[in-house]
């Protein structure tokens, strides 16, 4: 079992970490299953529909890499309009939206030195999106301060809302058998992200 030192806003994230060590995994692995985990258990800073930026230092050779899988716009992306709009981009809505780049720099963390296959690193986020995790402080409170937001999403009503419409309270358990689902696919092949129905059915919660 490999030695490694990782930390993560959330206890489940270091866990699944954990659990992929113990299988054989290494640093890198250890980084893949905590941050598909925190997809699951910390959605309101991380989500599959998000980006990922990393460094990965080799201390046998001291070099360091960036993986930079960021920002992209839509290929039929015309900026036009959003300039003559205004001088700033908008604070939110479908202009605001690039590429989501955080399944594709997995894969490419996972080309760069992981010892277990992908889907063995998405394992423990599977099970968590499937049977439950726990609200955290973090993401009770970023519910009620963005519930406006919140309800006005189907979507999101129905993960972070409760029977009587009343946000999650820290402790509660989050199912997202919608995410479980997704990540189960990606778990086959991670391009299904960008070029099956995952790419256009709604997953993570992003409030």
């Amino acid at each position: 079992m490999a030695t490694i030192a990782i930390a993560a806003p959330h206890p489940a994230g270091i866990e699944a970490a954990r659990q992929v060590t113990a299988e054989g995994g290494g640093v890198i692995d250890a980084a893949l299953a905590a941050a598909a985990a925190l997809t699951v258990a910390y959605p309101h800073q991380c989500s599959i529909g998000g980006d990922l930026i990393a460094l990965i230092r080799d201390g046998a050779r001291g070099t360091v890499r960036a993986v930079l899988s960021a920002g992209a716009a839509a290929a039929a992306t015309d900026p036009a309009p959003l300039r003559a709009a205004a001088t700033r981009m908008p604070a939110g809505g479908p202009h605001t939206v690039t590429v989501p780049g955080v399944v594709a720099g997995w894969a490419e963390l996972a080309r760069l030195g992981a010892r277990l296959p992908l889907a063995r690193a998405l394992a423990p986020a599977v099970a968590l999106a499937g049977n439950g995790v726990t609200v955290s402080e973090g993401l009770a409170r970023a519910i009620r301060n963005r519930l406006d937001v919140v309800r006005a999403d189907p979507g999101l009503s129905a993960l972070m809302l409760d029977k009587a419409g009343e946000p999650l309270p820290t402790g509660a358990t989050l199912l997202q058998p919608a995410l479980a689902a997704t990540l189960e696919e990606l778990s086959a092949d991670w391009r299904h992200f960008y070029t099956r129905p995952a790419a256009t059915t709604p997953a993570a919660p992003r409030p």
